[in-house]
């Protein structure tokens, strides 16, 4: 009769199962089918909007991006369409559409149905570091609410680079979080975060942060694995800073759409911030011979804005922070149903407050979304802050919202009722009526 015998040692010692074993546990199998919903879940009001919404029309940025794409299918490099090289835009974005075109032609649907795909693995991904920092009940909140995050599904449709950011940038906070159990893919995350950067540069303000809380890794990664992070996140940037040397002639890390965007930071346009404000630039900028020169000059001109006007500065980064986090942005979104105020994006606010402060979190994860959130802060002081920019960490916030919401529930229902309630009504006010508290015309003389 055969009977059951122990395990070699050799079979332990490198975890594997005996015959017979099951190799996933159930808590596997619920992980597993819980990332497919989600994922499916996310995917199919992806592709909803998509056939629901007209053909796509790429103007201003998408329009650029689309050109860029085209000249890297046509052989002709990185280039404007009259044929002169540029480093104007970030790189990763335009080669992400020109091999979608190569493989399927000129088409904007592949590129729409591929983002659907980004953002719906996107969702899974918020599931998975909610799971690693929080709860599982909390993780499927977070997932769920980022399937059904409309600022999270209209990104698919456009011909932008917040899709694949997003993606990217989600990814290098899930990675890092693993980097405490698995040091091997501590690469692996400075090569996402790399990619992010080279998406938008904004992602650059992140690195100090990660570097500090991987430093902060009692158990995890010591100077070796922080060396590496950075090693491989710089050696990913210096194939395109050679590229620009060359083209150039001076040294452009990533692109030189920094200048414009830092001078349009500092001195408003008349219809407020997030315009373009160049008619107010002296005649002599559009005398200058090249991008990196003109990027440079609206830098220095900037600087010296700056330091002639001081006390602007204090109100000036109020401004910044408050439209970073503003809830009137509704008006952009079909689903809004014709209110300004967004009820989205205020119930997120309104829970991750409460779950940033509520305890509860596994291990340091918790830390390191705070040190997002401060790189996200730090990113607006110097730049500009608009609805726009805070999208690549809404995922984040959506997890925090999620763990703000369950603890409420869990303590006192009747709160959570109340927020809910109160942004409704917020939302109901801004639909039938507009009191133009915060149109730009009152408030610019400040600035």
């Amino acid at each position: 009769m055969f009977h059951e015998q122990e395990a070699p040692a050799e079979w332990k010692r490198f975890g594997r199962a005996r015959p017979g074993r099951r190799i996933l546990n159930k808590d596997n199998k619920n992980k597993i089918i819980l990332i497919v919903l989600i994922v499916v879940v996310a995917l199919a009001l992806r592709l909803a909007v998509l056939f629901a919404l007209p053909p796509v029309d790429p103007v201003a940025d998408a329009r650029e991006y689309d050109e860029l794409a085209l000249s890297i299918l046509a052989g002709n490099g990185f280039a404007r369409p009259d044929g002169e090289p540029t480093a104007f835009r970030p790189p990763l974005y335009p080669a992400f559409l020109a091999l979608i075109y190569f493989v399927f032609g000129h088409h904007y649907m592949p590129v729409q149905l591929i983002q659907a795909v980004l953002l719906a693995l996107t969702c899974a991904l918020a599931f998975l570091i909610g799971r690693e920092i929080y709860s599982e009940r909390v993780a499927c909140i977070a997932g769920i609410g980022c399937a059904f995050y409309p600022m999270l599904i209209l990104p698919a449709y456009e011909i932008l680079s917040e899709a694949l950011f997003v993606f990217l940038f989600t990814l290098t906070l899930f990675l890092l979080l693993k980097c405490r159990e698995k040091r091997g893919l501590v690469p692996w995350a400075g090569f996402s975060l790399a990619l992010a950067s080279i998406t938008k540069p904004f992602a650059l303000f992140a690195l100090p942060f990660f570097i500090y809380w991987l430093w902060r890794q009692r158990s995890g990664a010591g100077a070796r694995s922080i060396a590496l992070f950075v090693l491989v996140f710089m050696l990913c940037l210096v194939p395109w800073t050679v590229r620009n040397y060359r083209v150039s002639g001076k040294f452009v890390p990533i692109a030189t759409v920094g200048g414009i965007t830092f001078y349009n930071s500092y001195i408003l346009a008349p219809q407020g911030p997030g315009f373009n404000s160049l008619e107010q630039v002296p005649p002599e900028f559009f005398f200058l011979n090249d991008e990196v020169a003109q990027s440079r000059y609206l830098v220095r001109h900037t600087v010296k804005y700056i330091s002639d006007n001081p006390t602007k500065m204090l109100p000036l980064a109020f401004l910044k922070v408050f439209l970073l986090v503003y809830p009137l942005d509704g008006y952009w979104y079909v689903i809004s149903l014709g209110s300004k105020y967004n009820v989205f994006w205020g119930l997120i606010c309104c829970f991750s407050l409460f779950g940033i402060f509520f305890p509860g979190a596994k291990g340091s994860g918790k830390e390191l979304i705070l040190l997002t959130l401060l790189s996200v802060l730090l990113f607006v002081l110097v730049f500009a802050g608009i609805p726009r920019y805070r999208l690549f960490v809404e995922p984040i916030l959506l997890l925090l919202g999620a763990r703000g919401f369950v603890e409420l529930v869990d303590r006192s229902r009747g709160l959570a009722g109340v927020i809910i309630g109160l942004n409704v009504l917020i939302w109901t006010v801004f639909r039938f009526w507009d009191p133009g508290l915060f149109q730009w015309s009152i408030w610019s003389h400040y600035f």
